[in-house]
């Protein structure tokens, strides 16, 4: 049950971090287009008319935006770097068993490395680490199991 909700957990991982970096391109797009129609604005030499104008208006409704787009995209930027961080974790964890190196698991392991994670052919570190039989390999299935 646990290695399901795992994997579970690992596809909804991946469809996020498409999402976030999705996302993340279309707030790129539009932070470009809104900064240049900014500096359009800002070079446009009848900015000189009185505060009140609508053009000032504009501007400030454009930074304003700006500002919040760029906000959000701090937010989801370091979001997308702590799931992709995770992804690693759990990839290298696989590494780690088929490279039977009990340090490097033991390293993962204490930094959150998942054992369950499953590759693109569905096998976790935990399958890699049992499925040989060789004594380091028993080794390693063990500690996965403490």
């Amino acid at each position: 049950m646990e290695r399901a909700q795992e994997k579970l957990k690992t596809i909804e991982r991946q469809a996020q971090i498409k999402r976030l970096s999705q996302s993340h391109q279309k707030n790129t797009q539009e932070m470009m287009i809104i900064e240049k129609k900014v500096r359009e604005l800002h070079y446009d030499p009848s900015l000189s008319a009185p505060i009140s104008s609508g053009k000032r208006r504009k501007v400030k409704s454009l930074e304003n935006c700006l500002c919040k787009i760029r906000s959000y995209e701090r937010g989801e930027r370091k979001l997308l770097t702590s799931l992709r961080d995770r992804q690693t974790l759990d990839t290298d964890m696989i590494l780690a068993a088929l490279n039977s190196d009990m340090e490097w698991v033991r390293s993962l392991l204490t930094k959150g490395a998942s054992v369950n994670f499953a590759d693109e052919i569905g096998s976790s570190a935990f399958k890699y680490a049992c499925g040989q039989g060789t004594i380091l390999k028993y080794r390693l299935c063990s500690l996965f199991l403490m």
